[in-house]
């Protein structure tokens, strides 16, 4: 049974390769004398044929889908950099407020350790 749909998932494949591939002859066959005008700028027009003007627009449009992809990744790992930035800043605080309180509790320790005074000594 595992054969069969190996073998479905195959020729599936191959039929729809096969059918994307007529599609694309007959899509050049028709529009490659189909004659077009294409306005650029004021007073500017371009007399070419369809299927170049289809070809530059889809390769404009994949020009645009990577730079705005390359934006918003761009604009991600900045967003992610400020906040690892702040985040080190806030640990660097907290090391800082950490370590102070260390030095206030080792001036009260250091003060018990040493000998009473002369006025205690003589009440016992």
């Amino acid at each position: 049974m595992a054969n069969f749909w190996l073998k479905l998932k195959i020729w599936t494949k191959i039929i729809l390769s096969g059918l994307i591939a007529i599609y694309v002859l007959a899509f050049i066959l028709e529009n490659h004398g189909n004659e077009a005008k294409l306005w650029i700028f004021p007073n500017k027009t371009y007399d070419s044929t369809t299927l170049v003007v289809a070809f530059f627009s889809f390769l404009a449009g994949m020009i645009v889908i990577v730079l705005i992809r390359t934006t918003l990744v761009t604009a991600r790992q900045v967003r992610d950099l400020k906040e690892r930035t702040r985040s080190a800043k806030l640990e660097r605080a907290v090391q800082d407020m950490q370590n102070k309180a260390a030095m206030l509790r080792a001036k009260p320790s250091a003060s018990a350790t040493t000998e009473p005074l002369e006025e205690d000594a003589e009440e016992k």
